[in-house]
């Protein structure tokens, strides 16, 4: 998360802004991190706000959200435990792996057909 405005530190007065320890990558060295001040400041979709601060919460413990989304009776039933990987990650979530787990297609129970008055066998299905 960026650096508050109001509560800078030394280094982010030097103008580095917080370090990657690693590799020592500072965030002002980071084209879009000037922008990215600027727009938190102005706070103006609240909701971008909120998401960002949950999924920095969700992220601390990922094994725990996860856990705990599938404990929680209030969640989406639909949407499959990959996709919610996804989600916690704030990343793209494949909506056709959404939209299968809406609609199951299954063939028909059936094994006998019939073409006027001829009838055809069907071979067993596994599924059925």
């Amino acid at each position: 998360m960026l650096s508050s405005l109001s509560g800078e530190s030394d280094s982010h007065a030097r103008g580095e802004g917080e370090s990657n320890k690693k590799k020592q990558v500072y965030q002002l060295q980071l084209l879009w991190y000037l922008a990215e001040v600027k727009a938190q400041s102005r706070e103006v979709d609240k909701n971008r706000k909120l998401t960002r601060e949950t999924l920095s919460t969700i992220q601390k413990d990922l094994r725990f959200a996860k856990h705990e989304i599938r404990r929680a009776t209030s969640t989406p039933q639909t949407i499959p435990e990959s996709e919610w990987k996804h989600i916690f990650k704030g990343e793209a979530i494949n909506l056709d792996t959404i939209f299968s787990s809406l609609h199951h297609l299954a063939p028909p129970k059936e094994n006998v057909g019939h073409v006027s008055t001829t009838e055809i066998s069907l071979g067993k299905s596994d599924l059925a």
